[in-house]
Parts: C-alpha cells; structure tokens; sequence
C-alpha cells in the first residue's frame, strides 16, 4: 500500500480528492452559518415574540468567542456576519421585544454580542450607533454598553489581537486607519455627541490613562510569549506558536494620540514603567526598541517628548 501511494500518479490522484474534500467541507461551513444568521435576522427584525427571537440569537451565540462550535465557523461568522449581526441589533433598540428581556437575558445575549466578538468591528460599531442614535434610552444603553467595553479590557484584547497577524487576516489598509483613529480619538468622538453628558470613562485623562494600561499590557502579553527565544535579535515580526507578532499597530497607535497633544497622559503611565522593566531585562530591552523604532517617523519626535518628560530618575 506504501509503495502504491508513493508513486506520483496515485499521489497526486490523493492529494487531489482530499483538496477537494476540504472545499467542499468549507464551502458547506459558509452556506451553514449564512443560513442560521439569514434565519436569526429574519427573526429579530420582524417577530414580536420574545422566546423566538432569544431562541434566534443563542442560535447564532455559538460563534462567539467562547461558543461551542468549529474555528472555521466561528472565522467565517467574523469575517462576514459578525458586523451586520450588531447592527441590527443597534437598529432593534427601539423594539418592544428588546424592553421586554428580562436583565440577565439582556446581558447574556444582547450585551454579549458586543462583549465576546472581535472587538475591532464591535468598537466601530457601538461609536456609529452613538454618532446616529437619537437621544433617549436607545442612546444611554449604547453608551452603558461602551463603558462595559472599555472596563472589561476589550481594547486590551483588540490590541493583542492586532499584534497577532495570521495569514487569515485581510484588513484593507483603510480598515486598520479608521480603527487606530477611533481608538486615538474616543474621546473626541464621544464628547461631541454626548457634551455635558460625557461618562467619566470617556474623558481624555482617564481614558488614555486606562489606554496606556492596555498598551504595557499587550507588550507584557508579547514579552511573555517571547521567552525561551532567542533574544540575540527581535525582528519586526517574530513568530510565536506557529503565528507572527507584531508591535507595528501598537507604535501607530502609540504615535498617534502622542501627536494629537496626550502624549503625556499615556506616557505618564507608560515611561515610569517601562524605565523599571527595561533596566536589567534584556528582552524588554530589545521590544521597547522595536516599539520606537516601529513608531511613524512624522510622529517619532512627540512621542520621544513625551517619555522623556515622564521618565524620573
């Protein structure tokens, strides 16, 4: 039998039928998520029924982060249901059925949602829906829901996310801007929309305070990932269990609300710490510099600024 499989006509023959076992097994995944999202839709857009429309959403709930359901069907739900699912969430707000859910239902399925998904999509999500939501209950949810966002570190997991590039990944380079903007410009974003009535978490001093926070936290993540390599050289992108790392969105990002004047908030909470772990670690050494390195040069002198003013001793 060995001998048979290795002679090349028979092989390729092999390979062959188990390529196109795998499409099809894929293309099938998509047409199967697609229908149970399709269906779920159709179900919370027009049904007044609460059970059939919470019976609906646990339906498509599998694909969350912490589903029970395949990786594929879960990457296939990200990339092209996920986004669409929150939105018609948003768009139900108003509805009888979304006033009727009981508190722990609303936490588990409509508040879970935005909770335990890719947070880059959720994020531009709940700041749409604030920017175009009227005033009223529709609104203060949304905006509880944001304060939810932030205090549960989702930022902290988007930007882990985003310092782990898989080859599945297939941000436009449009994408990746319009989340770093949101992400630099929170405050602002907000502060226009809600004035007087901006939450405390959304102000600038605290919110780049926490956002430095989740900064040192994701160089924390990648350093621990890192050792027992090699630090003789740490490359822009290293691999890390068979993925590349990368700290180039987190210097965009880092440059970025440096250059929009709160470079000292964030370095405030960043210098001191980094000045303490860099002193006698060789491999923080080497990530902090590629760090600075990797910061857009046309933003490299405001964040130098700012870290040397808050660093002491």
């Amino acid at each position: 039998m060995q001998r048979h499989l290795q002679e090349p006509g028979v092989t390729a023959t092999f390979n062959s039928e188990v390529s196109s076992w795998v499409m099809d097994r894929c293309c099938s995944a998509k047409v199967e998520v697609r229908q149970v999202v399709a269906q779920c839709l159709r179900v919370v857009s027009n049904s007044r029924d609460s059970a059939e429309i919470t019976g609906a959403l646990r339906s498509v709930a599998c694909y969350l982060e912490d589903g029970h359901t395949s990786a594929s069907d879960k990457a296939e739900f990200t990339r092209a249901h996920y986004t669409r699912v929150l939105q018609v969430l948003v768009s139900s707000l108003s509805s009888d059925w979304f006033h009727s859910l009981p508190d722990r239902e609303r936490r588990e399925l409509w508040d879970g949602f935005f909770l335990r998904g890719p947070p880059d999509q959720a994020l531009l999500v709940l700041l749409e829906a604030i920017s175009s939501t009227s005033d009223g209950t529709g609104l203060d949810w949304i905006v509880s829901l944001l304060e939810k966002f932030l205090s549960t570190g989702r930022v902290g997991v988007l930007l882990r996310s985003r310092c782990v590039e898989t080859n599945g990944r297939s941000d436009s380079a449009q994408l990746r801007e319009t989340i770093l903007t949101r992400l630099s410009a929170l405050p602002d974003l907000t502060a226009n929309r809600l004035r007087t009535h901006t939450p405390a978490p959304f102000l600038p001093q605290q919110y780049y305070t926490h956002l430095a926070r989740d900064i040192l936290s994701t160089l924390e993540d990648t350093c621990r990932a890192l050792r027992g390599l090699s630090v003789c050289a740490v490359p822009l992108f290293y691999p890390v269990a068979g993925q590349d790392c990368s700290l180039g969105f987190v210097a965009q990002l880092l440059g970025k609300v440096c250059m929009q004047g709160h470079g000292e908030s964030v370095c405030g909470t960043l210098a001191p710490r980094l000045s303490a772990l860099t002193h006698s670690d060789v491999l923080w050494q080497r990530v902090s510099c590629k760090l600075l390195e990797t910061v857009p040069e046309r933003w490299m002198e405001s964040v130098i600024t700012a870290l040397i003013h808050n660093l002491h001793g």
